[in-house]
């Protein structure tokens, strides 16, 4: 059996497996120094590469073919519902529906996808889009250290395939970020990896954060999904460093209300080999999941390593024609053996070569038939294209269903990151107009991804960014949304009378009231504030519901607003 070579890439390390089979054979892992590699991007591709290929040489690693794992930060995913449409049609229609509800211009990704049947005949289609100046440098890095990458996964993608059933729950931490999947009926919705602001925090520091982002997704998807609410029984699989950290898991149980339990890993371990660390690196060694009965939580399972960058496929056409040539050049070679050895097999020379011309007769005969093949192929391409322009009603009821989902401006807050403020929030019909102030471009980005992650807008535009003299950034995003109506005019009277020392942090909503989580600076603050709401005439009650002093001096408080709706 084939041994198989893993790499997996992150900012602060290379991790080695080498498998053959279920057993491993071969694992390192290299720490990396600082700048190399940033926000899931090769930096220095020319020292990574070096770095790579001492790995090699130290674990005496000769096999050039390696599938390769990246964080999925960045990485957007979405799936999307298309009506009953011929398989040669996908490749035309889903780039320009990924157009659609993408917020980053397609001609900076590489887009993948992954197609399965439905119930009810449609196509459920899986999409999966990465920053192209993430894969070309992956690439060149590799090819520079005398690699062949064959498969490149996404690990939030990889950890799916670890986990039996088809719902399930996933949490991943390392040191420097957390993967939060949820897999329903074999499909990964969402798909969310949030960075630490900083990697020294410590597990009671983190712990917070993870609970908050599970929470946050599991919350969001049932919301989302009424009709299969993840049942309190779906268990969470933890992995990467939070398997070291089994005191934990009951307080992440406790407040997720899903069993913990650990992502277990098929392959055979050594003695003396910890799992955690190469989690992406034993997901990439398995079967994919087309030729494994066994397979995890996901149906999806794909290659996301663009096909300008595959190895080459041999054409069957050069296939063919090489045991032609070596017939042909075995009948030469024998007719001049023959006229070298005996003139009177002139005869037998002859008989041989009114063979070879029926040979030829009938290679001449084969190209006619695929000429008329070729002809009937052409006239079959040309009934797909008429199919796809009376295919335009269904593509534009798809539309419609894309344009918007549900109208949660909660989300607006809950994925706003700590260094961005929200100036303004502005609703006019079905148009989400958000002002504010990030500290720069990376940190806007990254709320952009956040907002589009979380699936409730069809579409999140950048419509307007100016840096100020300070140096920040403001900037105006527009969106598009569909389905449940929501306070609007209340969650703009929260924001738009935030005074300057106090700090929003979470905004969700009930059945006739809202409920607003903030920091103040001082206890006066906070009650200046209460005033503006009750001025305002929005609210028919505001009630103090929780309210804590801090060791620095800030007051924190929990307000209930009762909107009447």
């Amino acid at each position: 059996m084939a041994k198989k070579v893993t790499l997996y890439i992150d900012d602060s390390s290379l991790r080695l497996l080498v498998c053959q089979g279920p057993r491993i054979k071969e694992w390192a892992n290299v720490p990396l120094e600082p700048g190399l590699v940033k926000n899931n991007v090769i930096i220095k591709t020319e020292e990574v590469s070096a770095r790579i290929r001492e790995l090699f040489k130290v674990q005496k690693v000769k096999t050039r073919a390696v599938q390769v794992g990246i964080s999925g930060l960045h990485c957007l995913s979405r799936p999307i519902v298309l009506p009953p449409l011929p398989k040669e049609m996908l490749g035309e229609v889903v780039p320009r529906e990924a157009k659609k509800v993408l917020p980053v211009p397609p001609d900076v990704l590489y887009l993948s996808w992954y197609s399965m049947p439905t119930s009810d005949g449609k196509n459920m289609v899986f999409i999966v889009a990465v920053p192209r100046e993430t894969v070309d440098a992956v690439v060149q890095t590799l090819r520079s250290a005398g690699l062949r990458p064959h498969f490149l996964g996404l690990k939030p993608l990889l950890l799916t395939k670890l986990a039996k059933g088809a719902t399930g729950i996933i949490v991943d931490v390392q040191h420097n970020e957390v993967v939060v999947v949820i897999v329903s009926e074999g499909v990964p919705q969402p798909v969310r990896t949030v960075s630490f602001a900083n990697e020294n925090l410590t597990w009671q520091e983190k712990l917070p954060i993870i609970v908050s982002d599970t929470e946050r997704t599991i919350a969001f998807f049932n919301a989302n999904n009424t009709e299969k609410i993840l049942a309190s029984d779906i268990p969470i699989f933890a992995s990467g460093e939070l398997l070291n950290q089994k005191e934990l898991w009951e307080t992440l149980s406790k407040k997720t209300g899903h069993p913990v339990v650990p992502l277990p890993s098929p392959l055979e371990n050594l003695e003396n080999f910890t799992a955690s660390p190469y989690i992406a690196n034993i997901a990439l060694a398995l079967p994919n999941a087309a030729t494994d009965k066994n397979q995890g939580l996901s149906a999806v399972d794909f290659n996301a390593l663009p096909e300008v960058y595959r190895p080459k496929r041999i054409s069957p056409v050069r296939i063919l024609a090489l045991p032609v040539a070596v017939v042909l050049a075995a009948l030469i070679l024998a007719i001049a053996l023959v006229v070298n050895t005996n003139s009177e097999g002139l005869a037998s020379i002859q008989s041989e070569l009114t063979k070879t011309e029926q040979l030829l007769k009938q290679r001449v005969q084969q190209k006619s038939e695929l000429d008329a093949a070729n002809g009937r192929l052409e006239k079959q391409i040309n009934d797909i294209k008429i199919e796809t322009s009376q295919s335009t009603a269904a593509i534009g009821s798809l539309e419609n269903q894309t344009k918007g989902l549900n109208r949660d401006l909660a989300v607006i807050m809950n994925n706003m990151p700590a260094t961005t403020k929200v100036k303004s929030i502005t609703l006019t019909g079905d148009v989400l107009t958000v002002t504010g102030r990030a500290p720069d471009e990376k940190e806007l980005l990254a709320y952009v991804d956040n907002l589009s992650a979380s699936g409730v807008f069809a579409d999140v535009t950048v419509t307007s960014i100016a840096r100020t003299v300070n140096g920040t950034i403001d900037f105006s995003l527009l969106g598009n949304h569909e389905g449940q109506k929501i306070a609007a005019s209340s969650l703009e009277t929260v924001v738009n009378n935030l005074l300057p020392d106090i700090n929003l942090r979470q905004v969700s909503y009930g059945k006739g009231s809202m409920s607003v989580s903030a920091s103040a600076a001082t206890l006066e603050s906070m009650l200046n504030y209460i005033k503006l709401l009750e001025q305002s005439g929005k609210f028919s009650d505001i009630i103090v519901s929780d309210m804590s002093q801090t060791d620095a001096g800030r007051t924190e408080f929990v307000l209930i607003l009762r909107t009447g709706e």
